[in-house]
């Protein structure tokens, strides 16, 4: 009998792993540890779009997103009563990439003229005012032809080749510092209460142009 219950105690050994990671999988979800906070990432899933050059509809694949720290949740911008804010030199309230953009400025105008995008996403920030995560993968540009950089703004390929080698690792070392030591903000709410908060920073709907060695950031409702 007591061999029995052993091997039944061994095959649950074997078993209760293999179904945990089958969970895991099916699930889709990853779970990240930064800043000792455990960021929980949604499952890649797959949509349709509409190419804006040939009008065809194709499938694009959607990268999951943080959607809890440390088994709370984290609400999105269109959640929020109030958006986190951070502090400029005159110690005025501005939205988190106003800051970014301020830093990054004087650089950012050494580029030619063009649209572009510092692709910093995946923002978490949590209910102190913490900066605990983010995704940073360089500056960006994306060319129009239609001359409205919001006209289908959310197919239009980002690129970097164009961005001179040294002005991008300029401000990837530039940005990657600011990132690290940015300062606590003012927290996110809903109906006053501090909430964690998820979000990107810049999109192709939240972008600077670059014209005559002037920056110009323009806002949409939605970036932090």
């Amino acid at each position: 009998m007591a061999e029995l219950r052993l091997h039944r105690q061994m095959k649950l050994n074997i078993l209760l792993p293999f179904a945990l990671l089958v969970a895991k999988l099916a699930s889709g979800q990853t779970a990240l540890v930064r800043n000792g906070h455990t960021i929980t990432i949604s499952a890649d899933r797959r949509a349709a779009a509409i190419d804006p050059v040939s009008h065809q509809h194709r499938e694009m694949l959607l990268k999951g997103r943080p959607i809890s720290i440390d088994g709370n949740k984290l609400y999105t911008t269109q959640e929020l009563s109030t958006a986190p804010t951070a502090k400029d030199r005159s110690g005025k309230d501005i939205k988190l990439n106003e800051y970014i953009f301020q830093a990054l400025k004087s650089t950012i105008e050494s580029l030619d003229n063009g649209y572009y995008v510092p692709d910093i996403t995946d923002v978490v920030i949590d209910s102190t005012g913490k900066l605990i995560y983010w995704q940073f993968t360089g500056i960006k540009e994306f060319h129009l032809t239609h001359g409205d950089a919001r006209y289908n703004y959310s197919d239009l390929p980002l690129a970097d080749s164009s961005i001179p080698t040294d002005i991008q690792q300029t401000l990837k070392e530039q940005a990657t510092a600011i990132l690290q030591h940015f300062p606590h903000t003012t927290p996110g709410t809903i109906k006053n209460r501090p909430v964690n908060v998820a979000g990107d920073l810049f999109s192709k709907g939240n972008y600077i142009e670059v014209r005559d060695h002037k920056a110009t950031l323009h806002q949409d409702y939605w970036s932090l």
